[in-house]
């Protein structure tokens, strides 16, 4: 017999690489817990902040600051970016509210993103993924939906999205990222943090949005039932 606490919310983390229709998905599958009877609170990893952190990191990533020697090196030295980052997630954490009062809470990124976004194989002999691992505990959700789509798309979506201000160096973060999302698929790297997800699953985001919020729903359908099956079968 299983005993259900309640009072811990279920944590549904998507993931994906910028363009990949997370923010869309999210706004349609919160509507979706709702209608099932559930409280749901979202999480926005990096959102947008008029804070001194938010505008650190606006400054970082902005196309025209690429000539910066202080820009360059910030980039280049990624704890300080990981630090930032944390920073404002536990801001934005914050926000939420009272987290014992909810049902579920959607991450938009979570942990993942850190680890993907701020390590390689050389940052990883530097430290970066124990300084990560350190930072994102709180932020490790027990399951991660992953929208996969094709870098060239996901950069056709964002620079259409940026009015194409994207460099180089951020072509070449797209395909690191999408690189280090199939190491954690494919199990040949898994930080430690991430080992306490439970189960990741897979969306094709290629296809139109009707079908892949479909599919997102019948996922949650199943997560909700693993874990508050007697509440959602009451509800349903």
């Amino acid at each position: 017999m299983r005993f259900y606490d309640f009072r811990t919310p279920v944590l549904i983390a998507f993931e994906g690489l910028d363009g990949s229709g997370k923010s869309t998905s999210i706004s349609f599958i919160s509507k979706k817990i709702e209608e099932y009877g559930f409280k749901v609170g979202i999480f926005k990893y990096s959102s947008s902040r008029k804070d001194l952190i938010g505008k650190t990191i606006t400054y970082l990533y902005k196309s025209e600051s690429q000539g910066s020697f202080l820009r360059r090196w910030l980039i280049r030295f990624r704890p300080i970016q990981a630090i930032l980052y944390n920073i404002q997630a536990r801001l934005n954490y914050c926000d939420i509210g009272e987290i014992s009062s909810l049902d579920v809470v959607i991450y938009d990124r979570c942990a993942v993103t850190a680890f993907i976004a701020h390590t390689n194989i050389e940052e990883e002999k530097l430290g970066t993924q124990f300084i990560i691992s350190f930072l994102e505990s709180q932020f490790v959700p027990d399951y991660v939906i992953y929208l996969k789509i094709d870098p060239i798309m996901a950069l056709s979506r964002i620079s259409s999205r940026s009015q194409g201000n994207w460099t180089d160096e951020e072509v070449d973060k797209i395909g690191a990222m999408e690189h280090n999302y199939n190491r954690l698929l494919n199990a040949t790297w898994c930080p430690y943090p991430l080992t306490k997800i439970k189960k990741w699953f897979v969306v094709n985001g290629m296809r139109p949005q009707v079908e892949v919020v479909h599919d997102i729903e019948v996922i949650i359908k199943q997560i909700l039932n693993i874990e508050r099956g007697e509440k959602l079968e009451k509800k349903m």
